[in-house]
């Protein structure tokens, strides 16, 4: 494994836990998932890309941030879809199938930023 992909699970951890506390807590106030979802990917858009893009690909240009903005809502949707697919297919609580969805999104995360924000230059 790559030092870059140890940085982006480390990161992760942190993002995630920060995005998880703060499903939770809108979640537990409001008792409705697309506002605990949507709460959690604004707030996680800002922080996770000063983490991602100081910590694990040390880029940070104007241009990239739209099209992390685009990846997050596209994962947004998917995450929606998959935490009530999760739900009503294994019978768990939502607090348990964001978890379980956090692990197939995290991945997907990785691979899109990867290839579409923190895009490396390849030197000649």
């Amino acid at each position: 494994m790559n030092s870059q992909v140890i940085r982006f699970l480390l990161v992760g951890v942190l993002n995630t836990f920060v995005g998880y506390v703060i499903f939770i807590v809108v979640y537990f106030l409001w008792n409705n998932v697309v506002i605990a979802l949507l709460c959690t990917y604004v707030l996680g858009i800002l922080f996770n890309y000063k983490t991602y893009s100081k910590y694990v690909f040390t880029s940070s240009r104007q241009k990239i941030f739209i099209n992390f903005v685009i990846i997050y809502i596209s994962i947004f949707i998917f995450n929606n879809y998959l935490i009530n697919f999760i739900k009503d297919t294994i019978q768990v609580n939502l607090y348990i199938s964001q978890l379980l969805a956090i692990s197939v999104v995290t991945p997907l995360l990785y691979v899109l930023t990867k290839k579409y924000v923190f895009i490396e230059k390849f030197k000649i």
